[in-house]
């Protein structure tokens, strides 16, 4: 897993497009809930937020509504795992990584 530039997406801008894409507010993402569908979309924010961002298991568990690092980490695993198995699961990620690595490359285009 190789990571951006930790400045150029934030782990509020994968939490906002995968609550999005998923039809839940961020509030929910962020919630206590170990509920399906809710826990696997929150482990696929995990996932995106650790690739783009490279920040550490500890920082992410923070960001999402103060987890401890190893469910963080679980979560990464978990989703790791799905998308070598999972041609659904990886086409979303894809899906997700492309749209938010587009956001970021509009928002930093020079305006003329």
């Amino acid at each position: 897993m190789t990571a951006m530039d930790p400045s150029r997406i934030r782990i509020f801008d994968v939490q906002r497009l995968v609550a999005r894409q998923a039809g839940i507010r961020i509030a929910e993402l962020l919630r206590e809930s170990r509920e399906q569908p809710l826990a696997r979309v929150r482990q696929e924010a995990y996932w995106l937020a650790r690739k783009l961002t490279g920040r550490s298991y500890p920082y992410l568990g923070a960001a999402f509504g103060g987890r401890d690092h190893t469910t963080v980490r679980h979560g990464v695993l978990q989703i790791e795992r799905l998308r070598r198995t999972d041609p659904d699961v990886r086409d979303r990620l894809y899906r997700l990584e492309l749209q938010l690595k587009e956001t970021v490359h509009a928002s930093a285009a020079p305006v003329s």
